[in-house]
């Protein structure tokens, strides 16, 4: 598919492969069909082929702990994800999960990059 005039490249950032898989394809299948370059940021796992085989292209992060609470791997965290920013030149980056969100939206910001976050759920904070 010929890339449009206003395609954007949009970067899809969670907190797991699984999670874009089943929360997400839907969204990218549609960015897709509009003509958008989709990047999917996550941490890899079994689910990466299938992110793949919609046309997407899927980045690994390698800071990124669900349950961790490291200062210094939450901040080599969120300068991960500026790099990735940059080097990508992503027009717009699309936040979900709660490290994403926090770190993600620095990260954009201090890249120049717009971005959205989305909060889903409402993760081990409230879980006995």
């Amino acid at each position: 598919m010929a890339k449009q005039a206003n395609a954007k490249k949009i970067g899809i950032v969670l907190n797991t492969a699984w999670n874009i898989v089943n929360f997400r394809l839907g969204l990218i299948k549609q960015l897709i069909a509009e003509g958008h370059e989709v990047v999917a940021i996550a941490p890899a796992d079994e689910y990466v082929p299938q992110i793949e085989a919609l046309g997407a292209r899927f980045l690994a992060l390698n800071q990124l702990e669900r349950k961790g609470s490291n200062p210094l791997r939450e901040m080599k965290l969120c300068r991960e994800l500026y790099k990735v920013f940059r080097a990508e030149r992503l027009d717009l980056v699309l936040l979900y999960t709660i490290k994403p969100n926090i770190y993600g939206a620095l990260a954009a910001k201090w890249a120049g990059i717009p971005s959205i976050c989305t909060v889903t759920g409402l993760g081990y904070t409230f879980f006995a």
